[in-house]
């Protein structure tokens, strides 16, 4: 136990490891730390031990910050209320039932800050997260190699929500709705599940849920998981608020794979693109899927491209042509190479002096080359 003791009891923050103590003891240290009215509470359970919580930790009032990691089934009682609890990290919590869920989300009237990490989901059905006040949602999950998909739907109702960030095979069906506030989601899914049909339809239920959203990156295994869909343009809703789409999730420094063709699709149904990120060009597979589909933003409204990860190809030229001849208003475009080409001095000049023939037509468009590592997203 690590206790900050010698602070005023209204700030103090304890730190609860309960590997070797006894149930009855870390009643105890919670039942203590509620009485001192703590604010931030970190408290850790190892691995299949059992512990109910008691029941003076779920009525605080005092507690602004609360971290659980416990790899059990969570037991609580008939009643919960934090009234001042507005950030709650729940870390490898394993749920008994759907009531218990919808017992816990309820007992939240000021909740802003929500992180379900590696949560064990399989004895839920179906639940819904209903809390107005959240501001920001992080859904995080581990996924197995022998694992299959969950019947499991987690419905996010949340008019607030500005921030959802997810990190997920789609074991479960996650399905926002009402999220008229969302300025910025972040989806880095995988699809390690066999069953590409069904990971694509979650995929595709999952995007349905945010096209109120401003600002949106997408992993590149998300916008591969798109072309298994049955009717992709039929099925994807039109995001008309959205003027960033950044296919970098990671970071362009670690998503330096070719990026999919697919998406072309979610430019087509996104008229208002201003800002493009890619993590790197197009496959050269895809050169057809691309070409074939001139999206409304690049006539209209993007302004701004940055690619990451440039090697100076055939492909990477072709498509740097098809973006001059289709988005007449574009302002800027930022240009990082690869590790290799920043080292081959010959062929970066080559590449260059290539990029730069484009330019000369496009005098309205700023054009900058930068080395390997030099470039980053937020500063373009």
């Amino acid at each position: 136990m690590d206790a900050s003791a010698s602070r005023p009891s209204s700030q103090m923050r304890k730190v609860f490891e309960g590997k070797d103590a006894s149930a009855s003891r870390l009643h105890s240290w919670l039942s203590a730390a509620v009485k001192h009215n703590v604010q931030e509470l970190i408290f850790c359970l190892p691995k299949e031990r059992e512990f109910a919580v008691p029941s003076s930790l779920l009525t605080s009032v005092s507690l602004r910050s609360f971290w659980l990691k416990m790899h059990c089934t969570l037991k609580l009682p008939s009643f919960i209320c934090f009234s001042s609890l507005k950030d709650l990290n729940l870390y490898g919590v394993m749920f008994q039932d759907d009531q218990c869920v919808q017992q816990i989300f309820s007992g939240f009237p000021v909740l802003e800050d929500l992180t379900l990490y590696n949560c064990d989901w399989e004895n839920i059905k179906e639940i819904t997260i209903e809390i107005p006040t959240l501001r920001s949602l992080t859904f995080s999950e581990k996924v197995f190699l022998d694992d299959n998909f969950l019947i499991c739907k987690i419905i996010i109702s949340a008019v607030n929500l500005e921030t959802l960030d997810v990190y997920s095979c789609l074991k479960v069906e996650l399905l926002p709705c009402n999220l008229l506030s969302l300025n910025e989601a972040s989806i880095n899914v995988d699809n390690w599940i066999n069953g590409k049909q069904e990971y694509s339809h979650r995929l595709v239920k999952l995007l349905c849920g945010l096209h109120n959203v401003k600002s949106l990156k997408l992993s590149n295994k998300a916008l591969e998981s798109l072309l298994f869909a049955e009717s992709i343009e039929g099925h994807l809703p039109t995001f008309y608020n959205l003027t960033m789409l950044n296919a970098s999730v990671n970071g362009p420094y670690i998503d330096d794979d070719y990026t999919s063709g697919a998406l072309m699709f979610m430019l087509h149904k996104s008229p208002n693109v201003k800002s493009l990120i890619l993590s790197r060009g197009f496959k050269p597979e895809d050169e057809g899927m691309v070409m074939d589909i001139v999206p409304g933003c690049f006539q209209s409204c993007l302004k701004s491209v940055v690619i990451f990860n440039v090697g100076g190809g055939a492909a990477e030229l072709c498509f740097l042509k098809y973006l001059y001849e289709n988005a007449p208003v574009l302002e800027r475009l930022s240009i990082s190479c690869t590790s290799d080409l920043s080292i081959d001095f010959d062929k970066q000049e080559e590449t260059v002096i290539n990029y730069n023939n484009f330019v000369e037509a496009q005098e309205a468009v700023v054009q900058s080359f930068h080395p390997y590592g030099s470039l980053n997203a937020c500063d373009c």
